[in-house]
């Protein structure tokens, strides 16, 4: 932290205009001989500046914005140099600023900065990963919701829980002799706790859904080999991605695709076809494949030609039946949604209850990181063993309570392991 670092913010190549940041506590002096010796512009005021090189040279003009700390977004002295895009700049400007005394910055180390002093709890540093990676509209509320504090306005909710039952637990451990203790823990206490539990495990239950829209939701297209998947699959993304023949056992590997529907990002696995009786060991590891697929995916279209019984499959996910090939006339006896892509058949229905079927699966939920899911896991489980055991003894409860207290903390960043807070920057680009 004692060293001053700098990097380029706005993405690299030829552009109108390149943000370089400085951070650090050379930052002022850095922009002082940049600058020429002029004054140094007011606070937060864009202001015009020609720069220049140590040797008096003139480098660049543009505008220079100075942000003394901690009143900055790494909590330290800053400086941003809004210059011309030019890939000569940006080749000349690194050296200079490194003869002055800064070195480059590593991913995500301003961001580093900034939760270090306090600008930002780990769980809006999570959200600010989640915007950068945003691809639809739905990501993007999602990461707003988590960047601009309401994850750490939930997780304090949980503390003021907490904060409840450990005052009548401290109060019972100063005042042991009160005969009244048991009662009033059971009837102060419990509450707090199963008012606690219940928040946490909905927080789980949502968790699903926040990370199925974060990362996107898995649908499988499974069925018979010359079921009209790949032709399926093709129809959704209007372009011929998968190989289609009405040789049966075409499609020997998954093929993916992405697609936003609804503002969810929906990622598409048209896989082999299954069927038991074979003796090709590639078509076979196929099989295996789409199994597998079928057992993790989100959704699954479950694909069969009309009149031809549903395929079997081993999954939890939500099923999606169809029909398919229904223009040629066996359409008529199957229960199922029967659709033909060649005639169009039905093909708006299915479009419908596909959107619904995703719809239904990546929604609300703030906690879309596996590392936040298994906190509040491990904070509910503790909860539950309390509830679960015999609550007569203060000094117990309150020793478990303050545990509790150490798993939430290390949501929002109050405490945790340099490992962790190591994988979650390096995730950031340069310069952020």
């Amino acid at each position: 932290m004692s060293e001053t670092i700098f990097a380029l913010s706005s993405g690299m190549g030829k552009a109108g205009i390149a943000v370089w940041r400085l951070s650090g506590p050379a930052s002022g002096e850095i922009l002082d001989r940049l600058s020429g010796g002029r004054p140094r512009p007011q606070a937060r005021r864009a202001t015009h500046r020609y720069l220049v090189t140590p040797e008096g040279a003139l480098l660049d003009d543009g505008l220079v914005l100075w942000f003394p700390g901690p009143a900055s977004a790494t909590g330290e002295d800053m400086v941003e140099l809004h210059l011309h895009g030019s890939l000569a700049v940006a080749r000349a400007l690194p050296p200079i600023l490194s003869n002055l005394g800064a070195r480059a910055a590593m991913p995500g180390e301003f961001t580093l900065r900034g939760f270090h002093h306090g600008k930002m709890s780990l769980l809006a540093v999570e959200g600010l990963a989640a915007l950068l990676d945003s691809e639809t509209e739905a990501q993007r509320r999602q990461a707003m919701r988590t960047l601009s504090g309401e994850g750490s306005a939930q997780v304090a909710r949980w503390r003021a829980h907490l904060l409840r039952a450990r005052a009548v637990l401290e109060s019972a451990i100063d005042f042991p002799d009160e005969e009244d203790i048991p009662a009033q823990i059971a009837e102060e206490v419990r509450p707090a706790l199963v008012a606690l539990y219940g928040e946490l495990q909905t927080a789980l239950a949502e968790a699903k859904d926040a990370r199925r829209l974060r990362e996107g939701i898995e649908v499988a297209i499974i069925g018979p080999p010359n079921a009209g998947k790949s032709t399926l699959l093709n129809a959704l993304l209007k372009e011929d991605r998968a190989l289609v023949s009405s040789l049966p056992g075409t499609t020997r590997d998954i093929v993916s695709a992405r697609l936003e529907i609804g503002g969810r990002v929906v990622e598409i696995l048209d896989t082999a076809g299954i069927r038991e009786a074979t003796t090709d060991d590639i078509e076979r590891a196929g099989v295996e494949r789409s199994r597998d697929a079928a057992a993790r995916a989100d959704l699954v279209i479950a694909c069969s030609p009309a009149g031809a019984p549903p395929p079997a499959i081993d999954t939890d996910a939500q099923i999606l039946a169809v029909a398919t090939k229904a223009d040629e006339g066996r359409a008529a006896s199957d229960p199922r949604l029967a659709i033909s892509v060649h005639s169009g058949a039905n093909w708006d229905r299915f479009l419908t209850a596909f959107t619904e079927a995703v719809l239904a699966l990546g929604g609300g939920g703030l906690f879309a990181y596996e590392r936040q899911r298994l906190l509040i896991g491990e904070a509910a489980t503790a909860v539950e063993r309390i509830l679960a055991a015999d609550l007569a003894d203060p000094e117990l409860l309150a020793e478990q309570v303050r545990a509790i207290g150490h798993t939430l903390d290390a949501l929002t960043g109050k405490i945790g392991t340099e490992d962790i807070l190591g994988e979650i920057f390096s995730a950031f680009c340069i310069g952020k």
